[in-house]
């Protein structure tokens, strides 16, 4: 476990290497292996937050939506949801249809290997283009 957990730093502080080199803002939090960041498209906000998982070996990239669907439209939107992700490749999305709240979430493994900056900025640009173009959809 305390493998795990010494590669899970190496992880992090490579997060935040990644995110220095972008010249992204962003808060960390090392003690939870927590990054918190945003941008902001012509729609609307994005936040999001990375998450290294020590005990799973997993990065995880976590946004919710700035908005919740009105309840008129909730089957509505959960069949949206569903269509979509069926597209997706890369994470989904995850929503709630009691209470409207959606989230993109996405993952991504260093069990048997490292995550790359390279992986890591895909991972983090293509987060961005998917809630960007699929928001006004759902």
């Amino acid at each position: 476990m305390a493998e795990n957990l010494e590669r899970a730093k190496a992880i992090y502080e490579m997060l935040c290497q990644t995110m220095d080199g972008q010249n992204w803002k962003y808060s960390g939090d090392p003690e939870r292996l927590l990054i918190e960041s945003g941008t902001k498209t012509e729609d609307l906000p994005i936040k999001f937050w990375v998450q290294v998982d020590a005990e799973r070996q997993l990065v995880s990239l976590v946004s919710s939506l700035p908005f919740r669907v009105k309840a008129e439209k909730r089957l509505e939107a959960a069949v949206a949801v569903c269509a979509i992700n069926d597209r997706l490749a890369d994470g989904c999305f995850r929503y709630n249809v009691t209470t409207g709240d959606l989230m993109f979430v996405s993952t991504n493994s260093f069990r048997e290997n490292s995550l790359s900056k390279e992986a890591f900025t895909f991972m983090i640009f293509i987060a961005c283009k998917i809630i960007d173009e699929y928001n006004e959809k759902i």
